[in-house]
């Protein structure tokens, strides 16, 4: 949103280390993500929003993309699969009426009480396309917190995403539906990164959150 839309007064509320009832301030705009386990937080919080502002309120991430029902009245808006483009163009819009709405590939909203998908996006290609995370807007005094995350060692860190999706298909996991074929970032970008967790961030353990990191094996010898 920074770098495409110029878009640069981002707030995160990060229920991990703050209360975000008390912290939530008027916006323009409300994104939520929730996996299914939190999804009855997500529209307890979106209640919230809504009673207090006429704001849109979207919801994105694994639960709508799979379950594919959009709680309502307190969403406006559901993210299918991959946010960062969606996300962008429905910044850009100058309202949420449903002929606007039926032109964003990728997202679904109610009409009438149906919950109506547009037209699938395509996926990000390249990943390099996404710009490093801003880790700035996160509280980063909490994070960077020494703590043991890996046995017998406790230390400064961070995580990091490497690569998007799997080339297996388990039928448990909802990995594929959702981030479709793998995708990795080339490896030139996955060591720029560590070396800003590094250089920049003094961190002394990196946490690589992919599915499966070793999937592209020439990939993997590159870094």
């Amino acid at each position: 949103l920074k770098k495409y839309g110029n878009y640069q007064d981002i707030i995160l509320l990060d229920s991990n280390c703050q209360d975000i009832y008390k912290e939530f301030r008027p916006t323009d705009i409300v994104g939520i993500g929730s996996v299914t386990q939190d999804i009855n937080e997500a529209i307890r919080f979106a209640k919230f929003v809504k009673a207090k502002y006429k704001i849109p309120v979207i919801l994105g991430g694994i639960h709508i993309s799979t379950y594919r029902k959009l709680p309502e009245p307190y969403f406006d808006v559901g993210v299918i699969g991959e946010g960062e483009e969606s996300m962008l163009e429905l910044l850009q819009l100058d309202d949420f009426s449903k002929e606007n709405l039926q032109k964003i590939k990728g997202i679904c909203f109610n009409d009438d009480g149906k919950t109506v998908f547009t037209e699938p996006r395509d996926l990000i290609s390249p990943l390099d396309k996404i710009p490093i995370p801003d880790r700035e807007i996160a509280d980063l005094g909490f994070y960077l917190k020494k703590r043991q995350i890996i046995p017998y060692y406790i230390g400064r860190s961070l995580t990091m995403i490497t690569s998007r999706g799997c080339p297996f298909d388990c039928t448990f996991c909802s990995t594929k539906s959702y981030w479709g074929k793998f995708r990795g970032f080339s490896a030139e970008r996955v060591v720029e990164e560590i070396e800003l967790l590094v250089d920049k961030y003094k961190v002394e353990i990196i946490h690589i959150f992919d599915d499966l990191f070793i999937a592209d094996r020439n990939r993997l010898s590159e870094i």
